[in-house]
């Protein structure tokens, strides 16, 4: 998970230089940097959620990222959310 979290962040870091502006970017990043440094210690970063906390990334990529550079990396994101429910 820790990969495929990485590759994500990295790529939506490169959409937030460009849209600085972004609060969406900017939530989608802070999750999954949550969600990196969880799984680089072993965690399950599910169980790390404060109780009643969900991650909204997978909710915020699909209403946010539209044009074809961003359709891409929201496959990116969308494999992080499969990889959290597995």
């Amino acid at each position: 998970m820790k990969e495929q979290t990485t590759k994500a962040l990295l790529k939506v870091k490169s959409l937030y230089v460009k849209h600085p502006d972004s609060t969406a970017l900017l939530s989608i990043i802070n999750q999954l940097e949550f969600i990196e440094q969880k799984s680089k210690n072993g965690l399950n970063p599910k169980e790390e959620l404060p109780p009643g906390t969900l991650f909204t990334f997978g909710i915020t990529s699909s209403r946010e990222l539209a044009s074809p550079e961003e359709l891409k990396v929201k496959k990116l994101i969308d494999r992080v959310s499969e990889l959290l429910d597995d």
